[in-house]
């Protein structure tokens, strides 16, 4: 098997990557997870090469249970795999190889978007309530409020949010309440005290973090003096200081857009090298999603 330039002689086992939900990187190599008609299974690539992925190199996460994969998390030098009712982790050997190892059977996680390192500790939706894990065993963390968690539809719980704040120490998770499929109440964890607080009304839908910041996306329905109540796409920043601040809206178009210019002053922008003493201001960047 020669390359189109006759160059360097291709391998006939490297495969490419599948379609897939998800992808954790760890080690040098690349791990993908749910695959449609593969929901139990990870695979992952050759190390130094993410995009090649041989047809054998997969681990089967239990699939015998019938459960699918929900999510992956790098954790503590490596990488943690959710399904709904279970837990398991991939380390590497000496020899560079993987090995996947079942950490606990009866807690997993429902929400891949949930999931969050704060400390030394992962945090994660159960359907159960919202747990942490330690590196050794996953405990609930709002046992003290399960009265308030008998009110989360848990049918929609797989469209949960989680994003951190390091500077105020906490983790905000946006859950859906009362038979509701909109994620409009956020559940605040203060890892360092362990305490809950709550926000109702505000309707998240995205959330990711960049250069230090949580950048989370929320929809308002919002009723103007004249016309009738119309959705507002809004962008707001948390992390650096900044607390759930509205960066805006724009209503050219006739809807609103999050605002690429007002962000500018908050999101720092490269190219930022060894010859260079700071961040170039200059850049500019469309936002058209999260």
């Amino acid at each position: 098997f020669a390359s189109a330039d006759q160059g360097e002689v291709l391998v006939p086992d490297r495969g490419q990557p599948p379609s897939a939900r998800w992808v954790s990187f760890f080690r040098g190599r690349a791990y993908y997870s749910g695959v449609s008609g593969r929901e139990a299974f990870v695979w992952y690539s050759n190390p130094g090469f993410p995009e090649e992925v041989p047809l054998f190199n997969f681990f089967d996460v239990g699939s015998n249970d019938g459960e699918p994969v929900t999510g992956m998390v790098s954790y503590s030098d490596s990488i943690v795999v959710f399904k709904p009712s279970s837990m398991w982790q991939i380390t590497s050997l000496a020899s560079g190889d993987p090995v996947l190892t079942k950490i606990d059977n009866g807690v997993g996680s429902v929400a891949p978007k949930a999931a969050v390192v704060a400390g030394d500790t992962l945090l994660f939706v159960n359907r159960d309530g919202i747990y942490g894990f330690d590196g050794a065993r996953a405990a609930s963390l709002t046992d003290p409020i399960a009265y308030y968690w008998g009110n989360v539809a848990v049918d929609w719980l797989e469209n949960a949010v989680a994003w951190r704040n390091d500077k105020d120490k906490r983790v905000m998770f946006a859950l859906p309440f009362e038979h509701k499929r909109e994620l409009d109440t956020i559940l605040t964890f203060h890892f360092d005290t362990g305490a809950w607080t709550t926000t109702e009304g505000r309707r998240v839908t995205a959330a990711a973090e960049y250069k230090g910041l949580a950048l989370v996306g929320s929809n308002v329905t919002r009723t103007p003096e004249t016309g009738a109540p119309r959705e507002s796409h809004d962008l707001f920043v948390d992390g650096l200081g900044y607390s759930l601040n509205h960066i805006g809206s724009d209503e050219r178009y006739g809807k609103y857009l999050s605002s690429a210019g007002e962000i500018q002053s908050l999101v720092r922008f490269g190219p930022f090298d060894q010859s260079r003493s700071g961040w170039a201001y200059d850049e500019t960047m469309e936002v058209v999603g999260i």
